[in-house]
């Protein structure tokens, strides 16, 4: 590797752009004082960046810029640039040649103040990376790479550590104890970042475990919901069959309950019917009567009247019983009690209305006989009394015993009355006796 042209434009006193070559081996630059000689060295020092603008002889780096001279016009900026052989590749750079540039740039606004730039190859760059790219060649502005007037005299008059600083910078032994320090300094941030990233890993381990644990607890859930669903539907779809049967249920049971109704209704009208026809009987019974009797008749009729009195409240009890019937399924025990209830008060009724068609017969056949003396044979009259109330008695038992035979049978599995018991034992000929 070797310097093998320097290219300047506008630096000091080359107020043009100039190319100075340098060949293999010992090249001198010759001219009178103030020719710009120097300037050349300067040019290469500020390519090189050292860190004072004083060792470039200038006050600072804008001095650097031609100014015009005398006559000429002052540039704006001043560029130049070092071109190296670099076949053995000295500098870290994959390329034949390397072209080093640095350009110093007035700003526009303010004269005082500037604009420093490096480029690598055309390429933008920094003065860091330029001295890394120099200092792996062994080459420094604050080395001995550039000796200037003065340096050796310098360098003698030094101690000998000086003197041996200064050559193991020329050697490299101080670049490469700075590339051990720079390394190890690294390497040490590398040690710490490694034990970071190391704790890092050993949580992020433990986050995935715990992860892992959650996932294929998540996926149990997962499944387990999933079946819970497929239960909560088949339950669902069997208490949907179930509610339907039971609605079916109890349609048929509605239904069955109104036709137990209709025929209820049926059979309450043939009673009613029947009913009237034994009102009509009665009727005409008492039509009869009233033929028989006088004014002494009027009080029995009123008696008779007391008697039908307690038998159509008989007949009423039996009406709501008709209506009670409309709750079949849960009114039965009261319907069962209530029956016996009425077959009591029947019987009451009829213990109560002897007695009073005995007096009835007993007035009127001592009216017969105070009245129609002489006419009638009191055998012939008591045998014609004695026979009308057997057959009164006898046709009004039979229509009472079947009215509450008949309501009897009606009710839902209640356990059947014998018709004798519904009328009060042998009636017809304890009236027939009496």
């Amino acid at each position: 590797m070797h310097l093998i042209e320097i290219q300047l434009e506008n630096f000091k006193s080359f107020g043009r752009k100039t190319i100075l070559p340098f060949e293999q081996g010992f090249t001198a630059i010759t001219g009178p004082n103030g020719s710009g000689k120097s300037n050349i060295g300067d040019a290469i020092l500020f390519v090189l960046g050292p860190k004072s603008a004083k060792s470039l002889r200038a006050g600072k780096l804008t001095d650097l810029i031609y100014n015009g001279g005398k006559k000429g016009k002052a540039a704006s900026y001043c560029k130049v640039t070092l071109v190296f052989d670099n076949k053995d590749r000295v500098i870290p750079v994959d390329d034949e040649t390397v072209h080093l540039t640095r350009l110093v740039k007035l700003s526009p606004t303010d004269k005082s103040q500037y604009y420093s730039y490096f480029y690598v190859n055309g390429r933008s760059s920094n003065l860091s990376e330029f001295d890394n790219l120099l200092a792996h060649a062994r080459i420094s502005a604050e080395g001995y790479n550039l000796v200037q007037q003065g340096d050796i005299t310098r360098i003698v008059t030094l101690s000998k550590v000086d003197r041996r600083r200064i050559l193991d910078g020329i050697a490299g032994i101080a670049q490469y104890d700075l590339d051990i320090e720079q390394a190890n300094k690294k390497k040490g941030q590398v040690d710490e970042k490694l034990g970071t990233i190391n704790s890092l890993v050993a949580e992020i381990t433990k986050r995935i475990r715990s992860l892992d644990k959650d996932r294929e607890d998540a996926g149990k859930y997962k499944q387990l919901r999933t079946e819970a669903e497929e239960l909560r539907a088949k339950l669902a779809f069997r208490k949907k069959a179930e509610v339907e049967g039971e609605i079916a249920r109890s349609h048929k049971t509605v239904e069955e309950t109104r036709k137990e109704q209709e025929a209820l209704g049926k059979k309450v009208g043939a009673m009613k019917q029947e009913h009237i026809a034994m009102s009509q009987e009665l009727e005409g019974l008492d039509q009869k009567i009233a033929e028989l009797q006088g004014s002494e008749a009027t009080k029995i009729s009123e008696e008779l009247d007391q008697v039908k009195i307690a038998y159509f409240r008989a007949v009423d009890q039996v009406d709501k019983s008709r209506e009670a019937l409309k709750h079949l399924k849960e009114e039965r025990s009261h319907l069962t009690t209530e029956l016996r209830r009425l077959q009591k008060e029947h019987e009451e009724t009829a213990s109560e209305l002897m007695p009073g068609v005995h007096l009835v017969a007993s007035l009127l056949k001592r009216w017969l006989l105070g009245t129609h003396q002489g006419r009638v044979s009191s055998e012939h009259l008591g045998y014609y009394l004695d026979e009308f109330t057997f057959r009164f008695n006898r046709r009004k038992s039979r229509h009472r015993g079947k009215l509450f035979y008949r309501l009897a049978q009606q009710s839902v599995e209640v356990e059947p009355v014998p018709y004798k018991a519904m009328v009060g034992g042998d009636s017809q000929g304890d009236l027939h006796n009496s």
